[in-house]
């Protein structure tokens, strides 16, 4: 699935004190004669790809490159982990050749497009997501034989009827990884036990871990696997800590 980025709301008349200068976080003045004003605005806003991470893991990590504070990172809204995203966010008094420096380290994820605005983007300033949603291994009956390009009409046919329902009569609002589940289980074991009123094996199913990250975090805490994020195998640590003692 991938999420492009739609155009950001004007978010002119907003207050924010994403520049304020505390302790240990020093926004840079930018080199030469050129003021921020000069160059655009104090904020530097960029677009954000990323594979199999969340916004915020991206953030954190580039935040702790640049020794800025998080809080000095803004955008309009988180993209979820599981997909191939495309956003944009933006940072306070940050050149923009020394963010792209520190985007050349990042690992399943790029940045780009960079421009000064005099505004940084809040919560909920966009004007909406656009999405393409890939469905693998799709089984149809009675098209077994035929090659792929046959496929794709009797597919579609079918494809467009379910989005004709689902857009006239609504569908079920499933629990989703926004809400509820993790990266070993699955959202629909703790919505089924919340509806049924067994809190408890919904509170036990949220605690669980898959034991291959456990694994990958107890050989190597410091390795990013490819397939494993730092936040996955940091939480499985605590989670069997958590468990054990």
């Amino acid at each position: 699935m991938v999420i492009a980025a739609a155009n950001s709301k004007s978010n002119s008349g907003w207050k924010n004190n994403a520049g304020r200068n505390d302790r240990g976080s020093k926004p840079q003045q930018p080199k030469g004669k050129a003021s921020w004003a000069e160059l655009g605005g104090d904020y530097l806003h960029f677009t954000l790809y990323k594979e199999n991470k969340d916004t915020m893991e991206v953030i954190s990590y580039l935040a702790k490159i640049l020794k800025l504070r998080p809080q000095l990172f803004q955008f309009a809204g988180t993209k979820d982990r599981r997909g191939i995203t495309v956003q944009r966010a933006s940072v306070y008094r940050t050149l923009a050749k020394r963010l792209a420096d520190v985007g050349r380290t990042l690992r399943n994820a790029a940045i780009g497009n960079f421009e000064y605005h005099p505004q940084g983007l809040q919560l909920g300033d966009l004007t909406g997501n656009e999405f393409v949603i890939t469905l693998r291994d799709c089984h149809l009956e009675g098209l077994g034989e035929l090659d792929v390009d046959a496929k794709i009409e009797p597919a579609s046919t079918v494809v467009g009827t379910a989005i004709k329902n689902f857009s006239e009569h609504g569908f079920i609002n499933y629990y989703g990884l926004q809400r509820f589940g993790s990266f070993s289980t699955g959202t629909h074991t703790i919505g089924r036990s919340m509806l049924q009123g067994d809190f408890k094996a919904a509170c036990e199913a949220i605690l669980r871990f898959n034991p291959f990250v456990l694994a990958a975090a107890q050989q190597d805490p410091g390795q990013e696997d490819s397939n494993v994020s730092r936040d996955d195998m940091a939480r499985a640590l605590a989670l069997h800590a958590f468990a054990t003692t």
